[in-house]
């Protein structure tokens, strides 16, 4: 549609509008605005909104006001589309209304806007592209949000930018390859796990079959409980006993102590544990494929690899039994 085409059917709409005919120029007027959103023809449709002062208030409308440039408009458009009968959850909308929120410094509003649109993990997926930690999320999700939350949110936020930064930069020996383990190298062996176990921050996610009372002396010695508030250790049934759990019972209650808000230990079902094979520790920025933590501690031939593919650790972990509250369960995994 040319620039000539499009002031003639302004005109015509306007005409439409004068002799009261508003069902009539309300339809075509809407069917007029999607033409021109879909030839991203966004000024022409802003323009005919000015002009005629009752273009359909549509989600149309006010992207176009967005792209250009008018945020206070768009964000009263979108607004007013949520207050519609059955809009109020449109994800579209709600999506394109917390960025603007964002845009705005309005951080709380924002995520609200984005927790009604998508699930838990997908907003931790969606804004760890905006640089908001797991941790960042956590925060704003608390009730009654105060000015000291947002003092901690934007606090977090610096320290992940700043982190981000480093990674990019690659400042410092993160980015090397780390050595190989050996029988030769107890000590450097150990300093390896260290390193990994301190390097987490936020959270620590750790996948191992044969996860055993060596991970969690790891853990006790090198886990950074200022910095991770969360640890999910999953395992299989195959070095989990009576005593093992007595052991990480004990665990547990320490790490409640030290301040780690959230700590637990799954057991996988005979179904999932076949689909896996590597090990992992797993943290806000970074992965790990691992060795077990008894072939660390034994000095056995072994490395650590850096990887960006994580797995899905949220699946097995709502798929798996919390061996404190669901032991007897459990044991019917025991053949």
């Amino acid at each position: 549609m040319n620039s000539r085409e499009i002031k003639e059917k302004v005109k015509s709409l306007k005409k439409l509008y004068d002799e009261e005919k508003f069902d009539e120029a309300h339809a075509e007027s809407e069917s007029f605005v999607l033409d021109l959103f879909k030839e991203k023809k966004y000024k022409d449709i802003v323009e005919a909104d000015k002009k005629l002062e009752s273009i359909p208030i549509i989600f149309e409308v006010a992207y176009s006001y967005s792209e250009m440039g008018d945020e206070n408009k768009a964000e009263e458009i979108y607004e007013t589309i949520l207050s519609f009968p059955g809009e109020e959850n449109n994800p579209a909308i709600l999506n394109n209304l917390s960025n603007i929120k964002k845009s705005k410094g309005k951080i709380k509003e924002a995520f609200d806007l984005i927790q009604k649109a998508k699930k838990k993990e997908d907003i931790y997926k969606l804004l760890e592209t905006h640089l908001i930690s797991r941790k960042g999320v956590e925060v704003l999700l608390r009730k009654n949000f105060s000015k000291n939350d947002y003092e901690e949110f934007m606090e977090e936020r610096k320290k992940t930018i700043l982190k981000e930064i480093k990674n990019i930069l690659e400042i410092g020996d993160e980015s090397e390859q780390m050595p190989l383990m050996s029988p030769e190298t107890p000590f450097s062996n150990r300093l390896q796990m260290e390193r990994i176990i301190k390097g987490c921050d936020d959270y620590l996610f750790w996948v191992d079959k044969y996860f055993s009372l060596e991970g969690l002396k790891f853990l006790s010695q090198f886990l950074d409980t200022n910095e991770v508030k969360e640890v999910k250790i999953l395992t299989s049934i195959e070095k989990s006993d009576e005593n093992f759990r007595s052991l990480f019972k004990s665990f547990k209650s320490e790490m409640k102590n030290k301040g780690v808000v959230d700590c637990a230990l799954r057991i996988m079902s005979r179904k999932i544990a076949p689909q896996i094979h590597d090990r992992w520790i797993i943290s806000q920025d970074r992965c790990f494929n691992a060795p077990s933590p008894d072939v660390v501690a034994r000095g056995q031939y072994s490395e650590f690899k850096e990887t960006k593919n994580k797995p899905p650790f949220e699946e097995w972990w709502k798929n798996s039994k919390d061996i404190i509250t669901e032991w007897n369960i459990i044991k019917g995994f025991i053949r």
